[in-house]
């Protein structure tokens, strides 16, 4: 059996062998609010770069003012509902360690190194 992964963020689809039905159910699928949560979460990345989550939180907050509650914003940049990846850790500004969030995993750096270099 071959999986194929899909994506929180994928559009709603069915299995190749499932009847037409299925399609339609896929097709009839309404964004909720949480979708768009997510998506006001994807867009404040896609538009600053990495972020914290209390970032995540005012960004969204400032494009969607009253429209979710600061906890709840930060609750939805939690990697198993958002599909979020750590970037990086930084020191917050009561100085906890907190993550800083990206839509992709920072890059592998490349290093080549030639010659003695003990």
């Amino acid at each position: 059996m071959n999986a194929q992964a899909i994506s929180l963020f994928d559009e709603p689809r069915a299995r190749a062998t499932d009847p037409i039905t299925s399609d339609l159910a896929a097709l009839s699928i309404v964004p909720r609010a949480q979708d768009d949560l997510q998506l006001y979460i994807r867009r404040a990345l896609e538009r600053c770069g990495p972020l914290t989550q209390e970032q995540i939180a005012i960004e969204v907050g400032n494009a969607q003012p009253g429209r979710w509650k600061h906890g709840t914003i930060v609750s939805a940049c939690a990697p198993r509902r958002s599909g979020l990846q750590v970037w990086d850790y930084e020191k917050n500004a009561d100085g906890h360690t907190v993550a800083v969030w990206s839509l992709t995993a920072p890059p592998i750096l490349k290093v080549e190194v030639t010659g003695d270099i003990l």
